[in-house]
């Protein structure tokens, strides 16, 4: 983050950014399925995640959806790039233009 910011942050991405994974892929996120939200060309699959307040919400198509069943673990990731972090004031924090992603040299 740029600048560095003290404090706890909030994190932001919109649902069509999150991506289903396959059970037991390495570094994803997961969560437990509590609610199939059905639009017709879309299915939006609400999660609660250990250590998030909200529940996630990932944006899938319905072929994505059709295997989902309530009380599933469902495991996701996040294009990289594409959060909005926010600060404890509420005000978004830019994102650093260096991609190392924290990884050591």
């Amino acid at each position: 983050l740029e600048p560095a910011a003290p404090g706890p942050v909030s994190v932001g991405l919109r649902p069509e950014l999150l991506t289903i994974q396959p059970t037991g892929t390495a570094e994803c996120f997961s969560g437990t399925l509590r609610y199939k939200e059905n639009l017709g060309s879309d299915v939006f699959l609400h999660l609660e995640t250990e250590g998030c307040e909200q529940k996630v919400v990932l944006r899938v198509k319905p072929t994505e959806a059709d295997y989902a069943q309530l009380g599933q673990t469902i495991c996701y990731n996040a294009e990289p790039g594409k959060m909005i972090v926010f600060g404890v004031n509420g005000k978004r924090l830019g994102l650093s233009a260096d991609n190392d992603h924290g990884q050591p040299d």
